[in-house]
């Protein structure tokens, strides 16, 4: 069981569909980027990757209105 649950999180695992909605996002994604895979789930990575705070709100704007 320790073997199968360490394979499950050594790898950050995010699957995308057409539209660029988040449909996969495995436990190695949840402990690297800090949110569950619910919350990940048809959003798109740009709203979940980028660090407003650190980068400022029209770096967070400018992405949006691509």
């Amino acid at each position: 069981v320790q073997r199968g649950e360490r394979a499950s999180t050594e790898y950050a695992i995010v699957a995308l569909d057409l539209g660029f909605n988040v449909t996969l996002f495995n436990r190695g994604a949840e402990i690297l980027f800090g949110y569950a895979a619910a919350e990940a789930a048809g959003r798109r990575p740009r709203e979940l990757f980028l660090d407003v705070e650190r980068y400022g709100v029209n770096i967070l704007r400018d992405c949006l209105r691509e």
